[in-house]
This record gives C-alpha cells, sequence and structure tokens, in this order.
C-alpha cells in the first residue's frame, strides 16, 4: 500500500510514468475527453492503455498517441487473476508491443496477445456463451445453482487449468470432436434472453455477496470476511497452478 500514492491532480506522478492505465466507465464521450487530456499531457515515450470491455477506443484517441495505445484488459480481482488480454493499436509498432509485455509480466500478470480486437476479448466471450446455458438450467429447472457449480468445479475446473479449451479437442480427437459437434439431440440456447431466475433475483434485492444473499445465502458474514476468504483460496490456487506449470 505503501507504493499507491492517490491524487486528482494531473501535475506530479503521471508526468513521469512509464505507463499510464484509462480505467473510467464505458462512456464514448468521456473517454475521448480524457485521451485527448492525456495526448498533451503524458511524456512522449509513455505507453497509453485502456482497461475498456468492449469499446473500440482506438477510433476516439487522437493520432498522436496511437503509435503507443492499446487495449490492455484486466480481470477482477487484478492482483490475483493474473491474465491481461492485450490488443495492440493499428499503428503501434512491434516493438512498443513487447515493452509493454515485458512491463506486465514484469508484474507478475500472464499478457495474452490478441490478433485483433473483438468486444469482449476472449474470456468475456466465452462467459457470456456459458451465461446463455447456464440461466438456461436455472430458468427451466434442470438444475439448482449449487449442483452446476458442483458439476463444474468437479470437471472443467480441474481440466482447464492443465488443456485449456481448444487443446482439449486434441486429447479428444477432433474427428470424435466434429462429430459430438453434430450432434442434433443437443439444442444450445443461440441468443441472448432476460434470464428469469435473475430478473427475480435483482428485484428482490438479493444481488449477492454485497446484500449477503444471491444465489446462495452468506448469512450474516460481512462482505470483507466473505471477500478475503474468496482471496485467500485463489491466491492458493494461483501459486499451485504457477508451480505445476512451471
Amino acid at each position: 500500500m505503501g507504493l499507491i500514492e492517490a491524487t486528482t491532480i494531473w501535475e506530479g506522478p503521471l508526468g513521469e510514468s512509464e505507463l499510464v492505465l484509462e480505467a473510467i466507465s464505458e462512456d464514448v464521450s468521456a473517454k475521448t475527453q480524457l485521451y485527448r487530456r492525456m495526448a498533451a499531457r503524458i511524456p512522449p515515450d509513455a505507453i497509453l492503455a485502456s482497461n475498456t470491455s468492449y469499446l473500440d477506443v482506438f477510433s476516439l484517441a487522437p493520432p498522436e498517441i496511437l503509435d503507443r495505445f492499446f487495449m490492455a484488459h484486466f480481470y477482477a480481482p487484478p492482483h490475483l487473476i493474473p491474465l491481461v488480454e492485450v490488443v495492440p493499436g493499428p499503428k503501434t509498432p512491434s516493438h512498443v508491443t513487447q515493452r509493454l509485455l515485458e512491463l506486465l509480466r514484469g508484474w507478475g500478470q500472464r499478457p495474452v496477445l490478441m490478433e485483433k480486437f473483438i468486444p469482449g476479448y476472449i474470456v468475456n466471450r466465452l462467459q457470456r456463451a456459458m451465461a446463455r446455458e447456464i440461466f438456461h438450467l436455472l430458468d427451466e429447472g434442470y438444475a439448482t445453482p449449487e449442483q452446476i457449480d458442483e458439476a463444474v468445479k468437479a470437471s472443467l475446473g480441474i481440466r482447464i487449468p492443465v488443456v485449456g479449451v481448444v487443446q482439449r479437442y486434441d486429447f479428444t480427437g477432433l474427428d470424435l470432436a466434429l462429430k459430438f459437434l453434430g450432434n442434433p439431440s443437443i439444442h444450445l440456447v443461440n441468443e441472448d434472453r432476460i434470464p428469469t431466475s435473475l430478473m427475480e433475483k435483482v428485484s428482490s434485492g438479493e444481488l449477492g455477496v454485497k446484500t449477503g444473499k444471491g444465489f446462495y445465502d452468506y448469512g450474516q458474514q460481512p462482505t470483507r470476511e466473505i471477500l478475503l476468504e474468496r482471496d485467500r483460496r485463489l491466491l492458493a490456487l494461483r501459486r499451485f497452478l504457477e508451480r505445476l506449470q512451471s
């Protein structure tokens, strides 16, 4: 905490920065104004990166910073989840990209350099597709939240850290994978719908950890304690996986 300095003044630390990370709200006007101000204030060799989730911010930035402008999408909580999805700007040279990747790796993050931008990047798009099926299973009464989580933790939760979601097809056999994916008996949800189970929870004020109850009941536990327990488990798992993958 002693390394963190908070300020609302543009002078000072910003003028000495090697990397400036923008993480304001997903508002086109606000981001456009901020990039214009940053273009005139950050050092000429400083890297500017946006943590945007879905906006094409390259179209919002002034031309003079496009050669050192990136999307760098962190995942929460970023001090425990190491992924940063990185997309270079259309005019960003490769040596500047390598400098950003080295900075991120030096912090203990695991940057993934994408070939080009798509809203949601990699993981959010996968999670969005999963959400369709999760809420379909809940809304139609096929399984409870606890049953879904238990099934995932006892299968995908173990396999994914070892073989990911693409390499696992190699282990299945690509011929079998092609056959399975053409199975007509599995009708997946192919459109976004407003989940009934989710609407009911929100309408009743059961918003998850921050209200003490969501799909799970957290009783009278303080929010801080719930988050600390999650963080302890995430940190233990991250350290184990780093040893496993080294």
